[in-house]
């Protein structure tokens, strides 16, 4: 068997019964042409032109022919008429044909479809309802695509818009999405929501907005409420109630010196109703640049609890009755007053007590009490206090009055110190210890400046041993000194005169202590006095009754001549003694003169001799009289005897 087109050139093929064509690539028909049948059914391409015989047309429902021609050959003409209402229902203006059936179709009353070209050019859609048309819903599209949905209710205000969609719903709008209702509710039935989250997602620094714009088309006010978000929550009685509120407002409205308002709100009752009370006011200050007053809690027995630390870098001032600072933990709270700057100043805490009239001696100006519990129910005990009062509230004499004290035996307080502001400029008087029974210890030194009364008697000094022994009822004495005054070496005083008449000018004149008054010159060993103990010359008294009296100083000289010498000279015992002369007033405490406390020693068997010479002029007359009085301690603890 041959297949067509595989040896067969140019002879003519005949097929009996069907002819099928298989694989056939599609193509392009020749323009003019198409494959027919001749009167030998041979296959053979035919052009376009000629005309359609044998063509007969039939009508269906609602499909008129009328001035048929050429059906049966020649050029082949019909009029086709259409009677719609033949398939279509309800015929109605605008309405928007749907289909019924297979052959039918009706005319929608309730949706219908118009254009307003030349008015307001808006292409409308209407879905009307078929309880009442006059209740719908239309899609309206004008120029540039803009397009509207409305809902009417004719009867009412009940027209609602819902969109339920299976999935997310996107609102993707070049511009900006307005609403114009007065509410927009967000509901969900399951847990922890709905949300409503406000994304960002560009890259940069700053974040999604909530803004809240009041435009009230007029000059805004104080007080004016910007914004606000409310809570509400169902109480015992299923009743919505609101428990907490944010509110903007403004607070100063002049152009240029604009202040805000921020108030959060929550609800608190008195048992029986309840209300919104701020809780926290913040309110910028005008007219103050940098500076916003913060208001915590309602109520003088509202609690405000910081759960961290608290820095508060300028002034703080607490005006209800009691700051307490707690803690569980073992040596706290501390309250700590830091002062970080570079010089010589510390922190300070003031007590100030201010009753708005003049103060009164015994006000109190402040008190620092300490507390804790006894061992008993138990029950809260005051164990010390630091106490400060005015002691004398005089203008130009004001005192003060300090008190430390503890709790003494019964729970009750007693001063331990009281220190209270004297009755002169820098005196400050000092009580320690309550009653007469109380102990004061002093651990380390005690050192006393001034008197230290004792059993009402006012001690001036304390005598040591190495001092000299003072003879007064105001001077205490150390142990020491008690015991060197018991075992103090055996010391008398010795009082010697040397009275005499004499024209002694300026001459060294010796007192006449043993001597004759002849020799009172020279060498003076006539007025010797042989000294049977060691001690000393203590102090030389001098009064005069001369003639003619010079004021001039007087230089007395001590000498001696030691015990194993020949007493025929003599040495100086110690420096000159230089004092005035004494004068001869009617009445007057210089007409007596002493040199005061000297020491000028001498030994056992020593030859003691005292001269005295004037500076100036001197006695000039042999009646011319001078009294001495020369005080010698001696030492007997060698004696003997």
């Amino acid at each position: 068997m041959k297949w067509i087109g595989q040896n067969i050139y140019d002879l003519i093929a005949r097929f009996r019964s069907d002819v099928y064509l298989e694989s056939i690539s599609s193509g392009t028909i020749a323009s003019g042409g198409y494959l027919g049948l001749d009167s030998n059914n041979k296959i053979v391409k035919a052009t376009s032109e000629g005309d359609i015989t044998g063509i007969t047309l039939t009508a269906g429902t609602g499909v008129d022919l009328t001035s048929i021609s050429g059906a049966t050959g020649g050029a082949y003409a019909a009029t086709i008429g259409v009677d719609v209402s033949d398939f279509m229902a309800n015929g109605v203006n605008t309405g928007v044909v749907t289909a019924t059936g297979t052959d039918a179709m009706t005319s929608n009353a309730y949706f219908t479809f118009s254009n307003d070209a030349g008015e307001t050019n808006t292409s409308l859609v209407t879905l009307k309802s078929n309880e009442d048309v006059n209740d719908y819903s239309t899609i309206g599209t004008t120029t540039n695509g803009a397009t509207k949905i409305t809902t009417v209710d004719a009867g009412a205000a009940a027209a609602h818009f819902e969109i339920e969609a299976d999935g997310d719903i996107t609102l993707d709008a070049t511009g900006s999405i307005y609403n114009e209702a007065d509410a927009i509710y967000f509901t969900s039935t399951s847990a922890s929501n709905p949300i409503v989250n406000i994304k960002n997602t560009h890259s940069g620094t700053t974040g999604a907005r909530l803004r809240f714009t009041k435009d009230k088309g007029a000059a805004g006010a104080d007080g004016d409420d910007i914004g606000s978000i409310e809570f509400f929550a169902d109480n015992t009685a299923q009743e919505l109630t609101s428990f907490a509120s944010i509110v903007s407002e403004v607070s100063e409205s002049n152009d240029g010196d604009e202040a805000g308002k921020l108030s959060f709100f929550v609800a608190e009752s008195n048992s029986s109703s309840s209300q919104l009370t701020a809780g926290l006011v913040l309110e910028g200050e005008h007219a103050t640049d940098g500076e916003v007053d913060a208001t915590i809690a309602a109520g003088t027995a509202s609690t405000t609890t910081i759960a961290g630390n608290l820095t508060v870098t300028s002034d703080l001032t607490v005006t209800g009755d009691t700051l307490t600072f707690s803690s569980a933990n073992a040596d706290d709270p501390a309250v700590w007053i830091k002062n970080t700057a570079d010089d010589d100043q510390s922190t300070r805490m003031l007590f100030l007590k201010e009753r708005g009239a003049d103060g009164q001696d015994g006000d109190e100006c402040g008190a620092i009490y300490f507390y804790s519990y006894d061992d008993g129910t138990p029950s809260l005990q005051q164990y010390g206090y630091i106490l400060s009062t005015i002691h004398d509230a005089t203008s130009g004499e004001e005192s003060g009055r300090l008190d430390i004290g503890v709790a003494n035996h019964d729970g009750g307080s007693e001063p331990g110190v009281s220190m209270v502001g004297g009755s002169a400029n820098g005196e400050v008087d000092v009580t320690i210890g309550s009653g007469t029974d109380s102990l004061t210890t002093i651990a380390g030194d005690l050192s006393v400046t001034t008197g230290l009364i004792l059993d009402s008697v006012d001690v001036t000094a304390i005598q040591t041993s190495g001092e000299s022994y003072a003879d007064s009822d105001t001077t205490l004495m150390t142990s020491s000194a008690i015991d060197a005054r018991i075992n103090r070496s055996t010391k008398v005083i010795q009082i010697i005169t040397a009275n005499f008449k004499d024209d002694q000018g300026t001459s060294e004149t010796f007192l006449p202590i043993s001597g004759p008054p002849t020799e009172r010159t020279g060498l003076g060993e006539q007025t010797g006095f042989i000294m049977p103990t060691p001690g000393n010359v203590k102090e030389i008294i001098v009064r005069a009754h001369y003639a003619t009296y010079t004021s001039e100083n007087i230089v007395f000289k001590v000498y001696k001549r030691e015990s194993d010498k020949k007493a025929n000279s003599k040495s100086q015992v110690g420096s000159d003694i230089t004092i005035a002369a004494p004068t001869q007033s009617t009445s007057a405490s210089t007409n007596t003169r002493s040199t005061g406390e000297i020491t000028h020693a001498y030994g056992a068997g020593d030859l003691l001799l005292i001269s005295m010479t004037h500076q100036s002029t001197g006695p000039t007359s042999a009646n011319d009289r001078t009294y001495v009085t020369i005080v010698l301690e001696n030492d007997l603890t060698d004696l003997g005897y």
